[in-house]
């Protein structure tokens, strides 16, 4: 499990110790933060071929201003699965970043799957999971196999900028009744939640940010770019332990939605440019999305809400 290692001597697994990053003030939270998104997309391109999704998300805009320096070298793409999804707030944001911002961008229609590829894809794995998502990897498969090429991808940044959203004295009935488990896996939650707290507690981690961590992006996380192996090598330039216990310590505050003020703030002085088109607007999303955030941004609705959904 991420965050936790080998104790062999007495055959064990113990969570590691969070250390306190030395580094004491945000401004230099926000430089080390440039140096290392910036320096892991230029080691990784004297490397590989760089090819990194765009979207109207968080995720992607922050590693887009990474690569500013970069940007001639990098092949910047979206998927799309549905042709009458090139008008969603995706496709429509990240194509007007490409003109505004000059860089080299593809709107990639990803086919329906392929029995040829299907029977590779199942072979490959024990238990292949056929979603969606499958369709870019066969995408994938069919035009970047065998090349010396690295997909970009932002996973591990639910970790610091609050995924869940404003939650504070996090107990095991708040995560059962925000995650949607499998009855299958509520005794592991359970027997997990029973150890985590006293960590959580030890070392002032919200436990929301600790489950995001050892559970969702652990599996959620890893599983995609596993899928991915057959065709291609996967980066997640914030998958970097002292970067993300630096960044925990900038105020929770600063690193939450709607404004995520840190992250605004590190996009602006790495490319500044790529702040002038919106993040994830609402046109284009479901009433009952919308509602749901709204929910979780107000205090007091969410405390509202926890307690209906106990009855």
């Amino acid at each position: 499990m991420p965050n936790h290692c080998l104790d062999i001597l007495n055959k064990r697994t113990d969570r590691l110790p969070l250390h306190s990053s030395n580094l004491d003030s945000e401004r230099d939270v926000l430089e080390y933060t440039k140096a290392v998104l910036s320096g892991s997309l230029i080691a990784a391109s004297r490397r590989y071929e760089i090819i990194q999704p765009l979207t109207a998300g968080w995720d992607s805009r922050m590693l887009l201003a990474a690569s500013k320096g970069l940007s001639d070298k990098i092949k910047y793409y979206i998927f799309i699965r549905n042709k009458n999804a090139i008008s969603t707030p995706d496709a429509v944001i990240s194509q007007r970043l490409a003109k505004r911002l000059n860089i080299n961008f593809s709107v990639i229609y990803a086919e329906p799957l392929t029995q040829d590829f299907l029977d590779t894809f199942e072979k490959e794995y024990f238990y292949p999971r056929i979603q969606p998502n499958t369709r870019d990897i066969q995408w994938h498969y069919y035009n970047n196999k065998g090349k010396n090429i690295l997909n970009i991808n932002g996973n591990c940044t639910g970790i610091i900028r609050y995924a869940y959203g404003k939650m504070n004295n996090v107990t095991l009935p708040t995560i059962k009744g925000v995650v949607a488990f499998n009855k299958l896996f509520l005794p592991a939650i359970e027997n997990w939640y029973e150890k985590a707290k006293h960590y959580s507690e030890k070392y002032k981690i919200n436990l929301f940010d600790l489950f995001w961590w050892e559970q969702k992006i652990g599996n959620w996380g890893a599983h995609f770019p596993f899928e991915q192996d057959i065709t291609i090598e996967e980066y997640a330039p914030f998958n970097h332990k002292n970067l993300l216990l630096s960044i925990l310590r900038i105020e929770k505050e600063k690193r939450e939605r709607p404004h995520y003020i840190f992250f605004s703030k590190l996009i602006g002085e790495l490319w500044p440019e790529a702040l002038n088109e919106p993040f994830n607007p609402i046109f284009g999303f479901s009433a009952k999305k919308r509602i749901g955030t709204f929910i979780k941004d107000n205090d007091i609705l969410y405390s509202l809400y926890k307690k209906l959904r106990q009855f």
